[in-house]
């Protein structure tokens, strides 16, 4: 996945318009960050005696929902990119 983002990070580069790739550029980069604090967070709840096992998987499915979204963001570049998308 990384080496399909850095490809399309070119692309975007030589094709949109420079503020319009910074902000998908910075959702994608929040989105993340976002990601890792979940993580976080979910590794802490296991290393307590009395783990919320709710809160936990509240936490991975929140991580997995950013993770969708993080692809929809790129997809939408790549349709930008190329003026098509995968369904087509």
């Amino acid at each position: 996945m990384e080496r399909a983002y850095k490809a399309l990070e070119y692309a975007v580069n030589n094709a949109l318009g420079e503020t319009v790739y910074d902000n998908q550029k910075s959702l994608i980069n929040n989105m993340k960050e976002q990601q890792a604090h979940l993580q976080q967070m979910a590794r802490e709840e296991e290393g307590k005696k009395k783990t919320d096992h709710d809160k936990v998987k509240e936490y991975q499915d929140k991580y997995e929902e950013l993770g969708r979204s993080i692809q929809d963001v790129i997809n939408e570049i790549t349709e930008s990119v190329t003026q098509t998308s995968g369904k087509d």
